[in-house]
């Protein structure tokens, strides 16, 4: 009998300390204080409680907006990242932006309380609480610093001890603190700003505090493209309640908050799949383990979309009976309808949760981001239609609804996708890299005869399959439309691993942003250099896309020195390509290691 238990027991502590099993604990947690917190939030009166809906709901708008997609970017850069030091350089690089970003903000607060005010709550009356709001920013930005690059580091139990501590025992704290709402504020900003701090103390003090340079512009090059579509996942759930604030006044906009935040709890417990998957996924991709992450999203699709629904019925059905309990003293009859509407949005919410991270770790192009502003334009629609019937309450909830469904179709789509692709590199096994080279001019020209040269040189010495693509059509925006649509198709025949386009300005600039895999550049000098015979505007504007295509390009190459001299950003990252045979087996090196850093999958160069 001693002997099974034994197994049987040792197993459950196997159980518990596993990451999933603490990871659903913090954040069950998370969820189980936010609904205290807004309970406690009601024993203030409704008035209070419709302000502090208000003031979380802004906050949640703002932060990712000083983030800049670091939320993202961290973990996975750190996770990817095989030195200790360098994730280290990763966490420094992440605390100077949004400490200068969120001090701005503070300074704003303090200096232009009313302005802000009227801005972000929709009125001077609530000026009172502007700067707390901005301490609360700051807070939950070195929070999810924190946090982020715990989990990155895999340190899964202590970043479940940060975020529990974090985000559920401190806001519970405030309320014991005072009952006054700018009091309570207050002292959640501070908290969270004082346990982030002291999380992230020991990497503090473990060397000195410098500036890195090179993993700042990482950390930027990954998340400023994804700043877009995290601010329109935040403003998918603000602007309701905002738009409700500018147009009915405090009590409305605090019946659509407390739909969306009812909403947005069910969620987080599908948050730590998320937050797992993230890392696993980078894991996966970068050991090449394409069969199990394909089981495991397919095990994932259905998981998500079964307990969602069922949530829904449940939640739905007792939806009465749980705010009477919920909100005391408060009415809860006028916040049913918003609440009930705005939860229909809950299988949608929960599928794109679940599986956001999938996408997120398997392209280095913002898939994610694209689908949430197009889902954003959805929830803007709609608010417009309500607008123009004069609907009021619950109806301006229906913006989050249709936007929430929309996201969800189109992730499902994406979903789809990879699955198909990585059952395709299973099938494959190991397979020479696939290079795409994207070239200014048509295929029957004379342009750019290194680029054509050098991309024969490749397949033939190297038995890369290299495809050619021509930027046929560069200075008119429906060309550059058209094009846009070739070279996505091209890409979708083809399946490169890595594109390298051959000359920056408008060239360089179209190939990041269009392009689903990383990409490297090689300037040539004249795309860096002025050139006044082409008018001091059009210059003007080619030289500063040369700039921009080379802080977001995967690598970069130059034709000369002083063509690398010239770059604004990560002249000292540029492989100088001056034909010799070092110069070229350096260009062959760079390609690899991005297109092995994407696809993760064994291929070979030569």
């Amino acid at each position: 009998m001693s002997g099974t238990g034994k197994p049987a027991v040792t197993g459950w502590l196997r159980m518990l300390r596993s990451d999933h099993a603490h990871t659903y604990a913090a954040e069950g947690a998370v969820m189980v204080a936010t609904l205290l917190v807004y309970r406690l939030a009601a024993g203030l009166g409704g008035e209070d409680l419709d302000a502090y809906i208000l003031v979380r709901r802004t906050l949640s708008f703002v932060q990712p907006l000083l983030m800049l997609g670091l939320a993202v970017g961290l973990p996975r850069l750190v996770a990817m990242s095989q030195e200790d030091p360098r994730r280290r350089f990763y966490l420094l690089a992440a605390l100077r932006i949004v400490i200068v970003l969120s001090g701005i903000g503070v300074i704003m607060a303090v200096a232009f309380p009313e302005q802000v005010s009227r801005l972000l709550l929709g009125s001077a009356d609530l000026e009172p609480l502007v700067m707390p709001l901005a301490l609360m920013v700051l807070g939950l930005c070195l929070h999810t610093v924190a946090y982020s690059y715990i989990r990155g580091t895999h340190r899964t139990l202590v970043a479940n001890i940060l975020q529990t501590t974090g985000l559920a025992v401190t806001p519970l704290l405030a309320f014991a603190f005072t009952w006054e709402l700018p009091g309570i504020l207050l002292f959640t900003g501070g908290a969270w700003c004082g346990v982030a701090v002291l999380f992230m103390l020991p990497e503090l003090l473990a060397g000195p505090v410098q500036v890195a340079r090179t993993e700042r512009g990482a950390l930027l090059r990954y998340g400023l493209p994804r700043l877009p579509g995290d601010l329109a996942y935040a403003a998918l759930f603000t602007f309701p309640v905002l738009w409700a604030a500018h147009n009915w006044g405090l009590a409305e906009s605090g019946r659509i908050g407390l739909g969306v935040t009812l909403l947005n709890i069910v969620a987080a417990g599908f948050a730590p799949i998320s937050i797992l998957l993230l890392p696993q996924t980078a894991r996966s991709i970068s050991t090449g383990d394409h069969q199990g992450l394909e089981r495991r999203i397919a095990r994932l699709e259905r998981s998500a979309l079964m307990v969602s629904l069922m949530a829904l019925v449940i939640v739905e059905v007792t939806l009465p009976w749980l705010l009477d309990i919920y909100l005391g003293d408060v009415a809860a009859a006028p916040y049913l309808p918003a609440c009930r509407l705005i939860f229909l949005a809950a299988p949608a919410l929960a599928y794109f949760v679940a599986l956001r991270s999938v996408l997120d770790a398997y392209h280095t192009s913002p898939r994610n981001g694209v689908n949430i502003i197009i889902a954003l334009l959805v929830a803007m629609i709609t608010l417009l239609i309500v607008q123009l019937f004069h609907l009021a309450d619950p109806w301006p909830g229906l913006a989050v609804v249709t936007g929430l469904g929309h996201l969800a179709f189109r992730t499902r789509r994406e979903i789809a996708h990879v699955r198909s692709e990585l059952r395709r590199k299973v099938e494959e096994g190991a397979r020479p890299m696939r290079l795409m080279l994207v070239i200014p001019g048509r295929s029957d020209g004379n342009e750019m005869p290194f680029a054509r040269r050098q991309g024969r040189w490749i397949a033939q010495e190297t038995g890369a399959a290299v495809d050619t693509f021509f930027l046929t059509e560069r200075t008119s925006m429906v060309g550059l439309w058209r094009a846009r649509r070739r070279f996505r198709q091209q890409a979708r025949m083809f399946r490169p691993d890595i594109v390298h386009a051959h000359y920056g300005t408008i060239t360089g600039l179209f190939t990041v942003l269009v392009s689903p895999v990383p990409v490297v550049i090689t300037f040539h000098g004249s795309d860096l250099n002025p050139t006044p015979s082409d008018g001091w505007w059009r210059d003007l504007l080619g030289r500063l896309f040369s700039q921009l295509a080379a802080f977001f390009a995967a690598g970069i190459i130059c034709r000369s020195e002083g063509a690398s001299q010239l770059l604004w950003c990560r002249g000292q990252e540029a492989v100088i390509d001056d034909d010799t045979q070092a110069s070229v087996e350096q260009v062959r090196q760079l390609l690899v290691r991005a297109a092995f850093h994407h696809s993760s999958q064994k291929t070979k160069p030569s």
